[in-house]
């Protein structure tokens, strides 16, 4: 039952947010999904008003695109999500899926975009959430935990996500592309919101250099109502990082943040400060950029340290993901690296590469892995509940989470063959059931999706 417990508090971790009270859209015109690239240009058919929120359906004049997107560049290929209609006033931000699943690892050399009147930005991202083509909902905060960013564009309001030439984002094999669009109908009419993504995207090149993404981040925001409180995140920097671009991240409740560097001799240097937030950037990144040839460098030894505030004027606690303190930026690196509440994790981009820095490799999960009295005899003891639990919410922001967790664990005294059992027991029941725990973590259906998916290889791993 301990087990069961941490699996659940990981699969509401990162299933937040998934079940709340706004509609889960879905387009009439869905076709299935794609083996490979290149992905068909969606057709431009808008979804029907009801689902897309507005008041009544547009008359012929008022549909009309006033614009079209120029012409396919050789060597790109187009994305074009389903157009939506929105409503006069309307502001919202989508998850729109384009393709995939991708047939091997790809690297995104550019991405160029056009949008529609009333388009603020575009950014692409790579999920492992397996939708149809055209498959649309609106964009959820958890989504920020299981996506990776690949670039974008702003259109009329946002700024450009990009890459110095010759550095790359690599994606891997198996993962789908999703747009994240965000429309601003000012007008007194309906209009039609539209979205292009040209991607030059090609094999993988080894005379590339891939950009991936480093995070400093704590989930343990709880902001009680009717205050304003502050946090520090901390982070020891464990290899010399290279920035081409550097962001802090909050939400709508944020009101200042700011990070620095300590390094090796105590010195603080200022990286990114924040002193008036604005919610705009919690999905439009306001980015520091450094120059290829001379990228923001901090050492090796050094700490990261953010310091984020926020004014709670509602009557509830705010919580993660909800709300968020997260230092994040691109770094010249093959692999992505997560910092979360002090812990440090670096996953492998795909399988040919080499694991990164000291940390050991995981054996895959073998019977009976945890049948031997020391492993029992920690997994017996009190403490062992919360262990996990703070294995899996620290591993949240990792790709990789399994291979985190049972890191993680092994660093409270299990053997590596039994942690690695534990470790992909908090992903499995992370990866099936984020609707059935999202809403609730101790409700019977949560409960129930554990045990069927997960509980029966755990079992024979744990050799119980």
């Amino acid at each position: 039952m301990d087990k069961l417990r941490t699996t659940i508090a990981m699969a509401a971790l990162l299933g937040a947010c998934v079940q709340d009270e706004r509609p889960q859209m879905t387009p009439a015109d869905a076709s299935g999904a794609q083996s490979s690239p290149p992905a068909p240009v969606m057709p431009a058919v808008p979804l029907p008003a009801a689902q897309a929120g507005a008041a009544a359906p547009m008359s012929p004049q008022q549909a009309i695109d006033q614009s079209s997107p120029p012409p396919l560049q050789d060597g790109y290929q187009r994305f074009e999500t389903m157009p939506l209609e929105l409503a006069p006033g309307a502001s919202n931000d989508w998850a729109q899926w384009v393709g995939g699943p991708l047939d091997q690892d790809y690297d995104v050399v550019t991405i160029t975009g056009w949008q529609s009147r009333g388009g603020h930005h575009a950014i692409m991202y790579a999920t492992t959430e397996a939708q149809a083509p055209g498959y649309t909902r609106l964009w959820e905060d958890s989504d920020q935990l299981t996506t990776r960013l690949m670039g974008g564009v702003g259109g009329e309001g946002g700024a450009n996500v990009s890459l110095p030439p010759g550095v790359v984002f690599r994606v891997q094999k198996g993962s789908y592309l999703v747009i994240q669009t965000h429309y601003l109908n000012a007008s007194d009419q309906p209009i039609i919101g539209r979205t292009v993504l040209d991607l030059k995207l090609g094999p993988v090149d080894p005379s590339h250099r891939v950009a991936s993404i480093m995070a400093s981040t704590d989930a343990a925001v709880s902001l009680p109502p009717g205050q304003s409180m502050s946090m520090d995140v901390y982070c020891e920097v464990q290899k010399d990082l290279h920035f081409l671009q550097i962001s802090n991240h909050m939400h709508e409740h944020g009101s200042s943040t700011f990070t620095e560097y300590l390094d090796a001799a105590g010195v603080a240097h200022e990286l990114k400060s924040d002193p008036l937030w604005s919610y705009d950037w919690a999905l439009n990144p306001n980015f520091k950029a450094f120059p290829l040839e001379s990228p923001l460098v901090v050492a090796k030894g050094s700490k990261l340290h953010t310091r984020c505030s926020w004014d709670n004027e509602t009557d509830g606690v705010v919580a993660f993901p909800t709300e968020m303190c997260v230092f994040f930026g691109f770094i010249l690196n093959p692999s992505d690296i997560y910092c979360q509440a002090g812990q440090w994790s670096e996953a492998a981009t795909n399988e040919s590469q080499e694991p990164q820095g000291n940390e050991p490799q995981q054996p895959p999960p073998q019977a009976a892995s945890c049948a031997n009295g020391p492993d029992r005899a920690i997994m017996d003891g009190a403490a062992f509940e919360q262990q996990s639990t703070d294995c899996g919410t620290g591993c949240a922001f990792d790709p990789d989470a399994g291979g985190c967790a049972a890191r993680c664990l092994v660093g409270v005294g299990l053997s590596p063959a039994c942690a690695a059992c534990n470790g992909e027991q908090i992903a499995c029941g992370a990866e099936h059931c984020l609707v059935e725990c999202a809403a609730d973590s101790a409700s019977p259906p949560c409960r129930e999706c554990v045990a069927r998916n997960c509980d029966a290889a755990y079992q024979l791993c744990k050799g119980a």
